[in-house]
């Protein structure tokens, strides 16, 4: 059985092939046999013709003798009659064309019919060399002499028959007749008109056809030849050739039987295909009870309780191991009854959820609350989905009673620690709130204005980190700040700090809106308090009309940054080298951020900074 499935193609392919080898063996012998009995057929027919033609042609003989003999028996005295009867003769049988008497000495001396034929008396044969010859071996043997297909003196052609006469032991010459058997061949051959037949004398001149030679090629295998041996003399021989035409083909052709043959050579493929098929058939039987068995071993090894149920809500298959395990129920006291977790005051509401099932294509992810065998209760997610053309359905329930009970002991723990990030970023903002009252609690009590500028700068960077804070606190996520409204509410306070009445510094801003988690933003906050709190210290001192601008956008992953300042500028080395406590962090947080920069150092255009560094996935309890 192995080998059928392995070589199933070959196999098919061989079994037609040995059938067809048998079916064309088979007719191949049917044609031979058919061909044998056309070809008998033909030979029989061919034989009855010519015996036909030989009678035909003796009777013609036999009326000669006659004529010879009632000359020998009265001694020449018959020659008073000869005339009338042998016009008789002639009358009587359209074979004869003419009956003549040739003397001893070769001179036609009588001819019948006489006005048709008178240009022959008188003719001295012994001067034909095509004709003496013949004549005179008749007279020699005294037997009957046929000749040859001759064209006559007097026109036309016919064979001549010489019988010698003898009178008192005496040779007085011959009584010829002219013959031509066509007549005679017609009338036995007008019925056979499914042959072509063609007859020749001993030279091999053709005197005499009959029918269509059309496609008679083709049959020449049947054909035959058959011979008449005419005379006494002589031994002249006609050769007849007889071959079927395209009327025999007709009646009888052998082509026909091609049809059966095609026949059963389709035959023979059907059976070598349905023994491929059925091959296959079975192969696919067993792979699909194979199939089945997986299928119910892995429906039975599921931990997803799983059956089959009728659009009446009963359960017609499966109910597997988690289905009796989830819900207590065996599966020989289920299969066949409604669902048992339904009972009968549900029983209508299910109904409806099943033609809705049938209307919808079936049930995806619905939340039940059932009661178990033993009286349990608990949450389960059911999915029904059609099959076999929305006859049955098949029914999934997930217990998830434990998954809700962690669910809600998840959100239970998860709002806990909101409120405590909360309260922890809350606490965080207030108290460096606290640390920047202090500050100024502090700078009431400094009378050294040179110490006063430091605790606004510390304020601006404390206010830098509490502004990250503060907006985390209110927010719904704790990975992330909105850096639009982070830098909006930084500029604020850094214009409150430092702007003066006299030169007001124009800031000018454009930040798309985007998140940036709280390990980039405080770097980033500080970062742009010591470039605002740089250019207003420093960069205006000449300018009438100070401007800072400021562009931040995200693209392809990447935070650029651009900021501009129309002051006195700054040198490359300065803003490199300078060891200060502003250019130090600067630099510093550059680095933390991980930043690629450019500098604009045009003492025209004041001091310019291009800033780009790869947005950070991190979350908010990561260090950059």
């Amino acid at each position: 059985m192995a080998f059928l499935k392995k070589y199933r193609t070959l196999n098919s392919i061989g079994l037609g092939t040995i059938l067809s080898l048998f079916v064309i063996i088979g007719w191949h012998n049917s044609q031979t046999d058919l061909e044998s009995s056309l070809s008998d057929n033909v030979s029989n027919t061919a034989h009855l013709i010519v015996e036909q033609f030989r009678n035909a042609i003796s009777e013609d003989v036999n009326k000669l003798k006659n004529l010879k003999k009632r000359l020998e028996i009265t001694e020449g005295a018959y020659f008073d009659f000869w005339s009338k009867d042998a016009s008789l003769l002639i009358n009587q049988d359209s074979t004869l064309k003419l009956i003549e008497w040739i003397d001893d000495s070769g001179i036609i001396k009588r001819v019948e019919p006489y006005n048709e034929n008178k240009e022959a008396i008188g003719l001295d044969i012994t001067k034909l060399e095509y004709r003496y010859p013949e004549w005179s071996k008749a007279r020699e043997d005294s037997t009957f002499n046929l000749t040859h297909w001759l064209e006559l003196v007097q026109g036309d052609h016919a064979f001549l028959i010489d019988a010698p006469v003898y009178i008192d032991g005496q040779f007085k010459g011959t009584i010829t007749a002219g013959i031509d058997p066509s007549y005679h061949f017609q009338d036995i051959l007008h019925t056979f008109s499914e042959y072509h037949v063609q007859i020749q004398d001993e030279k091999g001149d053709i005197f005499y056809t009959f029918g269509d030679s059309a496609k008679t090629n083709s049959l020449q295998n049947f054909g035959t030849v058959k011979k008449i041996d005419i005379g006494d003399a002589s031994k002249s021989t006609w050769t007849v050739t007889i071959t079927p035409n395209h009327l025999f083909r007709k009646d009888n052709s052998t082509e026909s039987n091609t049809f059966p043959l095609i026949l059963a050579l389709v035959l023979c493929g059907l059976v070598s295909i349905s023994f491929f098929f059925g091959l296959k058939s079975l192969d696919a039987e067993k792979s699909l009870i194979k199939t089945n068995k997986k299928l119910r071993s892995l429906i039975d090894s599921s931990p997803l309780a799983i059956c089959v149920i009728n659009t009446e809500g009963i359960v017609t298959d499966f109910w597997n191991s988690a289905a009796e395990k989830m819900f207590g129920w065996q599966a020989e006291k289920v299969i066949g009854e409604h669902l048992p977790l339904i009972n009968d005051d549900e029983l209508k509401d299910f109904k409806t959820l099943i033609n809705e099932s049938l209307q919808e294509g079936g049930v995806k992810n619905k939340q039940i609350k059932k009661t178990r065998k033993d009286g349990t209760e608990g949450l389960f997610m059911l999915n029904i989905g059609m099959i076999s053309g929305g006859e049955e359905m098949l029914v999934l329930i997930e217990d998830i009673t434990e998954i809700k009970n962690y669910q809600q002991k998840i959100k239970k723990s998860l709002n806990e620690k909101e409120f405590l990030l909360t309260e922890i970023h809350h606490r965080v903002k207030n108290n460096l709130a606290i640390i920047v009252g202090l500050i100024d609690l502090q700078k009431d009590r400094i009378s050294d204005e040179r110490v006063i500028p430091i605790l606004n700068e510390t304020q601006s960077r404390i206010y830098s980190i509490s502004g990250v804070h503060e907006l985390l606190y209110q927010a719904d996520d704790f990975t992330e700040i909105s850096l639009a409204e982070y830098i909006d509410k930084l500029l604020d306070k850094l214009q409150q700090t430092y702007q003066g009445t006299e030169r007001p510094v124009l800031i000018s801003k454009e930040i798309n809106s985007f998140g940036v988690n709280i390990n980039q933003a405080v770097p980033l906050g500080l970062l742009i308090n010591e470039l605002i709190t740089n250019s207003f210290k420093h960069a205006f001192s000449d300018t009438q009309i100070p401007k800072i601008t400021l562009s931040i956008d995200q693209k392809d992953g990447y935070i650029n940054i651009h900021y501009q300042d129309n002051g006195k500028g700054m040198s490359p080395q300065v803003f490199e080298n300078k060891n200060s406590l502003g250019l130090n962090l600067i630099r510093t947080l550059i680095k933390q951020l991980n930043a690629e920069y450019k500098l604009d150092t045009d003492c025209e255009s004041g001091f310019g900074l291009h800033l780009e560094f790869p947005v950070s996935q991190k979350g908010a309890h990561s260090n950059i």
